[in-house]
């Protein structure tokens, strides 16, 4: 008889294998090997049963070889259940946070370094959480192109040196090329789809107490190249310790995201 429960449990733990892969691949996507997100609206239109399951896969995922207890499951159902978007759970190594109408799930970053990086003349500089800068002063080219999301280019007339590369602070304000003018940072990234969790770790170049470039994202309209330009100032940055590469990951795997959408 024992034999027999078992082999029938084997076959129905089968079956819901199954469902719960179909499951997920309607209501998840993975977008880093460190960062999963989830559609709320999708996850809470499935039974109860079969959105356990799809929770418990994503925080497998993210956390291979690691217990997954019924608490954890729960706190994140009751996460995705939530009216307000914003709150964070733990769950061991893996961090989940409601993002608007998506559970958001990633291994845990550490804290950013508060302390700012002054890049004071032309040159190769690194900060002590792993992000390496490449400042040059060079003629203006005939034609004006736009930069890759891992550079930018400034009018040596609209910056000053020193450049001081820091991070997310509360208040701070921005001019987005293109904008008709400074708005707060915290809406632009609101705009750029770029969550709550995540903001405290992105890499800010500013100038004279003034954000010139939200790395990967954009850089500012007073400190814009024109076609009176005739020195600018060419900057790049690069990921190089594992904390920025996942940092650099996400950043541009939301970003590529959020175009595929607008295109589609």
């Amino acid at each position: 008889a024992i034999w027999r429960l078992m082999a029938l449990l084997e076959e129905d733990e089968h079956l819901l294998a199954g469902l719960t892969g179909e499951a997920w691949e309607r209501v998840g996507r993975r977008l880093t090997p460190d960062l999963a997100v989830i559609s709320l609206p999708a996850l809470l239109a499935l039974p109860s049963g079969l959105q356990k399951r799809v929770l418990r896969q994503a925080l497998g995922q993210l956390n291979p070889g690691q217990e997954i207890t019924l608490a954890q499951v729960e706190s994140l159902l009751a996460l995705a259940q939530a009216r307000k978007s914003g709150g964070q759970v733990a769950c061991g190594t893996v961090q989940a946070a409601r993002a608007g109408a998506e559970l958001h799930l990633w291994r845990r970053l550490p804290l950013p370094l508060e302390e700012p990086t002054p890049l004071s003349a032309p040159g190769e500089w690194q900060t002590p959480d792993g992000w390496r800068l490449r400042l040059e002063v060079r003629p203006c080219p005939p034609k004006l192109s736009c930069p890759g999301p891992a550079a930018a280019c400034f009018d040596a007339g609209g910056v000053s040196l020193p450049l001081v590369l820091r991070h997310f602070r509360a208040g701070d304000r921005f001019w987005p090329l293109g904008g008709p003018g400074t708005r707060k940072l915290q809406d632009f990234l609101v705009d750029c789809k770029i969550p709550r969790w995540l903001r405290p770790h992105l890499p800010l170049v500013e100038s004279g107490g003034r954000i010139v470039w939200v790395a990967g994202l954009r850089t500012a309209e007073d400190a814009k190249m024109t076609p009176e330009t005739r020195q600018m100032l060419a900057l790049e940055i690069t990921p190089v310790s594992p904390y920025a590469v996942r940092v650099w990951e996400m950043l541009t795997a939301l970003v590529s995201r959020k175009t595929t959408e607008q295109l589609g």
